[in-house]
């Protein structure tokens, strides 16, 4: 009886064995699936480049870029009162149009600080007295935070992450 029992063990513990070795087996599901990438060139317009996701020869998903594409993607500007106002009435339809887009915003800055890394964030009016639009500003663009005043109207592009109190934006440039 306890032959056949450590048997039994022995057969379900290959079983779970070859299902796991069988999960880790990496799959071509993704392979010829099309994405895209964007940059930003030096004229400060988002492009985006078609690539063709497949994979190499050690299975790593790869993305190849292919021609670029003449179609660039569409500048959003916005004042950020009227941006903070999109957010007050739907924040989930705000997020679905704005998360993820570079976006120019102009308003007047409230406040001027730095955050735990470092980076220089400038944060715009937006009306609401307490909230506003908060841009954390690439490092490139920190040393540009002794020129500024609070009060002082500026245009600052950057990538919106949606609404966390104030409307946060990452990777921002100081555009005036």
């Amino acid at each position: 009886m306890k032959k056949l029992l450590y048997a039994a063990i022995f057969i379900l513990a290959l079983a779970i064995i070859a299902y796991v070795a069988f999960l880790n087996v990496p799959q071509d599901s993704t392979k010829g699936k099309e994405a895209s990438i964007s940059f930003i060139n030096e004229e400060q317009e988002v492009i985006d480049t078609p690539t063709q996701e497949s994979t190499n020869e050690k299975g790593d998903i790869v993305a190849k870029p292919q021609a670029p594409s003449k179609a660039k993607e569409r500048k959003l500007k916005l004042g950020a009162a009227i941006l903070f106002a999109e957010y007050e009435k739907n924040e989930k339809k705000a997020d679905k149009k704005f998360i993820g887009k570079i976006i120019d915003i102009e308003g007047q800055i409230m406040g001027i600080e730095k955050d735990e890394a470092g980076k220089g964030v400038v944060i715009l009016d937006s009306g609401n007295g307490m909230d506003g639009i908060m841009c954390t500003l690439e490092d490139s663009e920190t040393k540009k935070l002794a020129t500024l005043k609070e009060g002082q109207k500026v245009k600052i592009r950057g990538k919106c992450a949606g609404k966390m109190m104030d409307v946060v934006f990452n990777k921002c440039l100081l555009l005036e």
